[in-house]
């Protein structure tokens, strides 16, 4: 497995584990460096992982629509 893969797979393995924005906000933050570094390794794989950032922020606002 490739290095841009590697960190793909694992910063994906752990955005279903953000059960609200600031937690998934701060797990963005956190993981910056690595983020930027998949950026330019693989523009590809980082947009995916954008879209799944994007996915579990809509996925936690409809579980708090739904507590409301």
């Amino acid at each position: 497995m490739t290095a841009e893969k590697d960190i793909h797979q694992i910063l994906s393995a752990f955005i279903e584990s953000n059960h609200s924005e600031k937690n998934l906000e701060d797990y963005w933050i956190k993981n910056e460096t690595a983020l930027t570094t998949l950026k330019t390794m693989n523009a590809e794989l980082y947009e995916d992982l954008i879209e799944q950032f994007k996915v579990r922020r809509k996925e936690i606002q409809d579980e708090g629509d739904a507590i409301i």
